[in-house]
């Protein structure tokens, strides 16, 4: 468990002490290959130890990714995550990758706590002005339009077609657009057809049964970089073994549990 403390530790030192622990490029290389070979606790204290927005973004990104990973939901995995990505912003408010950084753990903790808790706490418009800061520096970048497209969902599975249309401006088909759009943006990152895949099957599988059934076939035959993409790679392995197998109820309750649904 000491990614979790050391992720908690996020939350309590402030970003003005972090910044001043600064050191070198060395520190924050050090940071992405222990983010690399799947070291996320190290790659975390790393990060947070030099204090440059890079380098919490680095941590962030150590932190989403052992989120996403556990066995059982991490909630406070992505709370410090939250945490590290809103430090790096107020150190640099250019970095489009902490704001969807923001964005996504922001919707994992949603997921979580349920629709009328999220809409308390605010975490649609949380998350959609972190996607909108990151669009804003980068407009076509495939990892944001991604990130836009699974708010799109997001907001539809929790609150329906009606509520999503008229209190937030999102709809299922936009979440389409936005996903066809990343992949076309970056046919190379096969990690956004396997969100793609978890998105449409939590919103109606029916429906998109063949679609899904594609998308887990193009992500799983991705050749993984890193730790985390084969992590993934052998979760859309998985699924569409359970696709093939023909257990909806199994692969829905798997899809859902990757997604964070509590």
């Amino acid at each position: 468990m000491r990614i979790m403390a050391v992720l908690m530790g996020a939350l309590l030192v402030s970003a003005p002490a972090l910044a001043a622990k600064a050191k070198h490029p060395a520190a924050r290389a050090s940071a992405l290959a222990l983010y690399e070979r799947g070291d996320y606790a190290a790659s975390v204290a790393k990060g947070m130890k030099d204090g440059t927005a890079e380098s919490l973004t680095i941590a962030a990104r150590a932190g989403l990714a052992d989120g996403v990973l556990h066995d059982q939901f991490c909630q406070e995995c992505f709370k410090g995550t939250e945490a590290l990505a809103r430090r790096a912003i107020a150190l640099d408010s250019k970095r489009a990758d902490a704001y969807i950084l923001l964005a996504t753990a922001i919707g994992f903790e949603s997921r979580n706590v349920g629709a009328v808790q999220a809409r308390v706490e605010g975490y649609p418009q949380k998350a959609r002005e972190a996607i909108d800061s990151a669009l804003k520096l980068k407009p076509a970048d495939a990892r944001t339009l991604a990130t836009l497209g699974s708010w799109n969902f997001d907001i539809v599975n929790f609150g329906g077609k009606i509520v999503g249309e008229f209190i937030y401006d999102a709809s299922a088909d936009a979440g389409k657009t936005y996903f066809i759009r990343a992949m076309k943006a970056d046919p190379g990152n096969k990690l956004i057809p396997y969100e793609f895949a978890l998105c449409l099957a939590a919103y109606d599988f029916d429906t998109n049964k063949d679609q899904i059934q594609m998308l887990l076939a193009v992500a799983a035959s991705a050749k993984p970089g890193n730790t985390y993409e084969r992590a993934i790679h052998d979760r859309a392995v998985a699924l569409g073994t359970l696709f093939l197998k023909g257990n909806k109820d199994v692969f829905l309750a798997k899809a859902k549990r990757y997604q964070g649904y509590s």
